[in-house]
């Protein structure tokens, strides 16, 4: 059993700590017309022992139900249970400073989660990009039920589909445009060799920000380099900025299946950019579920990282195995916090 998992605080979470996917929460919710009783208790369990993660992303998905009415039933039902809030913005950014402060010598301290215990401030780095009035509604009733109250009707989805399924075609561009002789192993090889570059970029700049203690050397780009090779060096760092690159490549391998053109194409990767926003807690929750595409995208990500493998309802799952293995998953990380 891993050690404690610290909140964006320093303070220890209650494991299992569990974010569920839009579609469980859905499943779940009691009001529903065809709600999964089990489901509805395994989610209860979650929030009771563990530690239940919402996001952003679900919020803004919530909102987005059609029937305003059974949008806010689920939100105040989310509201009525015990949980947390995953900061998706930045959260790369605070995982990667907190690393290469560690590797440099600048702090001792343990890492900590984007997992904060109220809604604001896990929007806290959103707060610049909103309107005065926009702020004020969302501090007005700083709830689930309150935030879908304010924005049921007023998110423009078109526009964010649009730029999503623009991002993946361009993909699927590239993708087939690559010489045929052209092997998956040079593809992953260049993609990484971008990813290294940006992480050396952005750790040379948080380097270049920290202040010089008088005495001392300063640190330069050759430091954040070397610091970026020892960490990219252990398979188990930086989790939270590698899982939107591995889905990516992931995507990249398959994505000449389908004909860009296609209504498929553009029904699965018109949402797929809140799926990687979902896919942040993926990198560190006990308990991960999501849509059986990203199951498939995320491959062994997981297991890789010591994780309990992701959960989604399949060809292979209906929705009583569903609700049967996310609750042995839940039981086996909590036995294991208590023993």
């Amino acid at each position: 059993m891993p050690g404690p998992l610290l909140d964006a605080y320093g303070k220890p979470l209650r494991r299992p700590v569990v974010y569920l996917d839009t579609s469980t929460l859905g499943n779940a919710y009691p009001g529903a017309q065809d709600a999964d009783p089990m489901l509805t208790e395994v989610v209860a369990l979650a929030a009771s022992r563990g530690t239940l993660c919402l996001s952003i992303a679900h919020v803004i998905e919530l909102a987005a139900i059609p029937v305003r009415d059974y949008a806010l039933g689920i939100g105040r039902w989310l509201d009525s249970l015990d949980r947390a809030w995953v900061q998706v913005t930045s959260a790369e950014d605070a995982e990667l400073t907190h690393a290469l402060r560690a590797q440099v010598g600048l702090t001792a301290d343990p890492a900590r989660l984007p997992v904060h215990h109220t809604i604001t401030a896990a929007l806290r780095d959103n707060f610049d990009t909103l309107t005065p009035p926009g702020t004020v509604e969302i501090l007005r009733d700083p709830t689930v039920a309150g935030f879908i109250s304010s924005t049921h009707g007023k998110i423009e989805w078109q526009q964010a589909r649009e730029f999503s399924v623009r991002a993946f075609k361009m993909l699927h561009f590239d993708r087939a445009g690559l010489p045929s002789e052209t092997s998956r192993e040079q593809v992953r090889s260049t993609t990484t060799a971008k990813f290294v570059n940006s992480l050396r970029r952005k750790a040379r700049a948080i380097l270049s920000s920290e202040p010089t203690v008088i005495g001392s050397s300063p640190r330069g780009d050759a430091d954040a380099d070397a610091a970026i090779d020892r960490l990219l060096g252990d398979p188990l760092s930086l989790p939270i900025n590698r899982i939107a690159p591995h889905c990516w490549r992931a995507v990249g391998d398959r994505i000449l299946d389908q004909s860009s053109e296609s209504k498929k194409f553009v029904d699965r990767y018109g949402s797929f950019m809140w799926d990687t926003r979902h896919a942040v807690s993926g990198a560190f929750a006990d308990v991960f579920t999501c849509d059986r595409f990203v199951n498939e995208i995320l491959g062994d990500f997981r297991t890789d990282r010591g994780l309990q493998r992701q959960l989604s309802v399949g060809r292979d799952v209906d929705r009583v195995a569903f609700a049967a293995a996310l609750r042995q998953q839940i039981e086996a990380v909590d036995e294991g916090a208590r023993s």
